[in-house]
């Protein structure tokens, strides 16, 4: 069976850089595999992760935002609101530019669970099938040097789409019939571009001005590559105290035996 089309991809209405200005390639960039630092360079990566499904109260989409690896927006689709983490987060959530992230936001989750929907059968899961979409700008001199999006398909690394050339990479082989679906839209691949090379990259220009006068972080950034659905991480460091004492306890009962031994420990008090 023919995969059904896919639904037609809407237009940015608020973008600091043209739709023409994107496609005719005025913002030359690298690949996702160039992803090194210049000086000066700032970075935004957009972290999504969506579910074909879920219960009632429980969002659909969830995003992080990320400026040089430091997490400042969260932002879920059941509130439809973003929260501001930080002190860039604050920062950012008293311009205007936070309503339009917003809406943003909000349609590109909405946008990449129909792609979901749309590749569910060809999906191997028991579960609610899941898509985690990592979006990437780089900008340097007032010009965008790096422009990416990475895909995972059900907590399978699958696919890169190169913004810059309009190329594909399968990483996991089963995602190759995805990536033939994807190719094929044409107007999807342009939504991805306009995204990373446009949106991204106007929002990275004035996200900058805010961090170029904030002080140096005084705590090691925040660089989440995935976003948990369940509390189940929650449950690390308990595993790791919980370590840490047995193996208190196990050098504790051996220096006791040893000392034993050697006629020190217990102390005699007759």
């Amino acid at each position: 069976m023919e995969p059904s089309p896919l639904p037609a991809w809407p237009r940015s209405r608020k973008s600091g850089v043209t739709e023409a200005q994107v496609l005719m390639g005025l913002f030359p960039c690298p690949g996702p595999h160039l992803r090194f630092s210049f000086t000066g360079a700032h970075s935004l990566r957009f972290d999504f992760a969506i579910k074909s499904w879920s219960r009632p109260g429980q969002p659909c989409c969830k995003a992080q935002v990320f400026m040089n690896k430091n997490l400042f927006l969260q932002y879920n689709s059941e509130s439809n609101m973003v929260k501001p983490v930080g002190l860039l987060g604050k920062k950012v959530n008293a311009t205007s530019t936070l309503g339009e992230l917003t809406q943003k936001l909000g349609e590109v989750g909405r946008n990449l669970r129909m792609l979901l929907l749309d590749i569910k059968p060809q999906i191997n899961t028991s579960g609610p099938s899941t898509l985690q979409a990592e979006m990437f700008c780089q900008r340097e001199a007032e010009r965008c040097t790096g422009a990416s999006w990475q895909f995972v398909i059900s907590g399978e690394e699958s696919l890169l789409f190169d913004a810059m050339n309009m190329t594909w990479t399968v990483i996991n082989h089963e995602a190759s019939k995805i990536k033939e679906t994807w190719k094929k839209d044409r107007g999807l691949e342009k939504y991805f571009r306009k995204l990373s090379m446009g949106d991204c990259n106007h929002w990275l220009g004035e996200f900058s001005e805010h961090w170029e006068v904030m002080p140096e972080p005084t705590v090691s950034p925040v660089n989440a590559t995935n976003i948990p659905w369940s509390s189940s991480s929650q449950l690390t460091p308990v595993i790791i105290l919980g370590a840490l004492g047995i193996a208190g306890i196990c050098i504790y009962i051996k220096c006791q035996n040893r000392g034993v031994e050697g006629g020190v420990w217990p102390l005699r008090t007759s």
